[in-house]
């Protein structure tokens, strides 16, 4: 669950809603899609798994179709490409955050820091730790989603008064497809059934299947996944970006939307002047307005927040470097470089991966 939501739950997810209105709430359907495709595909996954002894999806698919060598490479080849982004994206997250609270250069200081307290304690304690930070971690972005949606409902005065503002807010943002006219009924069905199901088979997802202890347990979490980040999304997410629009309007005096040379809708300027800054409007409520309306109370509430968006950041970054540690490891090392390799010879080209692609 936390591997899944990662620090777009708390900075991206917001501010899509903030920039194309609810319309966006309805991404939220990919999470039952996921939450089934652990159920049916994910237990199948691992049973097989079990009886066949694999670790990486490449042993998988390559004993299965008969291809020891091309489908293997090209397989782990996919995974690797497919959390590069998704690490960096993580990193990035330190990064904005730093740049809110203490200014534009420290956004390297933030991204360096996240990455090698990452990558120190998946060296020392693999997947074992990741298991385990994710579960803190994961405990921490649910809190977030949560503490997130109530701090925007008391800043606009509580619920009655949020709604009431809401339903003033511009028709664009109150229907389909939405401001930017992107998210159009076949778009959102795309978009919910596809990346749901791809971010069930990534690799970092893969390996969690082998590794569960039982189907049931396995079953039983991805009820618990999909009743919980979809609660978590409608009353969080989804309330941090309609209330972004109220207190931070898109549109001018006028009621033009504020757009960029290329037709691209801006934020307000308080949040940012470049169309991709909608994503620090968590972040920009949070230090402009809950300690001020809760004084202490508010202050720590921010940073629980704060800290949310870090462990987000964090949990799907450890297991995206891990599965990618594993992929080169297992499918390149130890199958084509050195066959007769011993455990603890992988055990240790392993962490200098981990190093290497974190340095990089």
């Amino acid at each position: 669950m936390a591997t899944f939501f990662s620090s777009f739950a708390l900075l991206g997810a917001p501010g899509m809603v903030y920039r194309d209105g609810v319309v966006f709430s309805l991404f939220s359907l990919n999470v039952p899609v996921a939450g089934a495709a652990i159920y049916f595909i994910g237990s199948r996954i691992r049973q097989i798994g079990r009886e066949k002894g694999y670790v990486t999806p490449a042993d998988m698919i390559a004993e299965y179709y008969g291809s020891p060598v091309a489908l293997r490479l090209l397989v782990a080849l996919i995974g690797i490409l497919y959390a590069v982004p998704y690490v960096v994206i993580q990193i990035q997250a330190g990064g904005i955050l730093s740049r809110q609270m203490f200014g534009e250069g420290a956004f390297e200081t933030g991204a360096v820091l996240l990455a090698i307290i990452t990558m120190v304690y998946i060296m020392v304690g693999g997947m074992r730790s990741v298991a385990w930070t994710d579960v803190v971690q994961g405990l921490l972005l649910v809190g977030g989603m949560l503490l997130g949606g109530f701090a925007i409902v008391a800043v606009l005065g509580g619920p009655i008064s949020f709604f009431q503002a809401v339903a003033k807010l511009p028709p664009k943002s109150l229907s389909v497809p939405g401001t930017t006219g992107y998210w159009t009924p076949e778009i959102l069905f795309t978009a919910s059934v596809f990346a749901s199901i791809g971010s069930m088979i990534q690799p970092a997802q893969w390996m969690r299947f082998y590794a569960a202890r039982s189907n049931q347990v396995l079953r039983r979490s991805a009820l618990i996944f999909a009743a919980v980040l979809t609660a978590c999304f409608f009353f969080g997410v989804m309330l941090v970006g309609l209330g972004g629009q109220v207190l931070y309007p898109l549109v001018d005096d006028g009621g033009a939307y504020r757009t960029d040379n290329l037709g691209r809708v801006l934020p307000h300027p308080e949040v940012g002047n470049a169309a991709n800054a909608f994503d620090q409007i968590l972040v920009v409520v949070l230090k402009n307005h809950l300690p001020e309306l809760l004084g202490p109370v508010g202050a720590i509430l921010t940073s629980l927040v704060l800290v949310a968006i870090m462990a987000a950041a964090m949990s799907t970054a450890d297991s995206n470097l891990h599965a990618m540690s594993a992929l080169l490891t297992r499918d390149v090392y130890g199958r084509f470089i050195r066959p007769q390799a011993s455990q603890q010879e992988r055990t240790w080209i392993g962490r200098g991966i981990i190093g290497l692609l974190t340095r990089h």
